[in-house]
């Protein structure tokens, strides 16, 4: 990028004055992705506190912009995505987001799912609160899980690597009506569909999707 050659090597104070100058943009997309890339390289947690600055300023920017957006709609920048990445900290920090108010919640939840997919760290993260077994966890496990729910855009693989996850979630939970009923509704619902023949398509994806449970030894599972 001919853009980035200036952002190279930041320190802390120049990344800091960038972030500053960028924080109230009506959207993160295009260049701004590009610089933020060259800023996490050394201090990707700071991309983190931006979005969550953006999230918190939502009520007032949204008076200023007709369009405003907090968090990328979605990460096209894969530089900025693989930094985010390798840092084992950021779930740790975006986590932090659950405690603090709904919207947080809801935006880091989708935050999350726009930075790791449905990678093997974030799948783990997943078992791990699912462990706990507590309600609170729980909750945290279906707002990430909705996120992939409400991505219309993953083809293939839609919803399609989460049997594992589904499977714990069950097995913990399964004297929990209201939790498992949350569950169901994101893995019976057939994305986007489009044309003639798109519902029926959905359908046959979430048939696809259900057949391992049907035929799981866990009969909480099968249920």
């Amino acid at each position: 990028h001919k853009l980035g050659d200036a952002f190279i090597d930041l320190s802390a104070q120049e990344s800091d004055i960038l972030i500053d100058n960028l924080k109230d943009s009506a959207t993160i997309n295009g260049d701004i992705e590009i610089i933020l890339s060259f800023i996490s390289e050394k201090h990707p947690k700071k991309i983190i506190k931006l979005f969550k600055y953006r999230v918190n300023s939502k009520e007032v920017l949204e008076k200023k912009y007709k369009y405003y957006d907090a968090i990328p709609y979605r990460i096209d920048e894969e530089k900025l995505k693989e930094n985010l990445q390798k840092d084992t900290k950021i779930i740790t920090e975006i986590d932090t987001w659950f405690a603090q108010d709904d919207l947080l919640a809801w935006e880091g939840a989708d935050l999350l799912y726009k930075i790791f997919g449905l990678s093997e760290n974030l799948k783990s993260y997943l078992n791990e609160l699912i462990n706990k077994g507590d309600l609170s966890s729980a909750k945290k496990v279906l707002l990430v899980l909705r996120s992939y729910d409400h991505d219309m855009n993953n083809g293939e693989n839609y919803l399609g690597n989460i049997d594992d996850v589904a499977v714990n979630f069950v097995s913990k939970f399964s004297n929990e009506k209201d939790l498992l009923t949350s569950l169901k509704i994101i893995l019976g619902n057939p994305g986007g569909v489009t044309g003639e023949y798109g519902m029926a398509e959905g359908y046959k994806k979430i048939n696809e999707r259900i057949r391992p449970f049907l035929n799981h030894a866990n009969t909480e599972v099968k249920k």
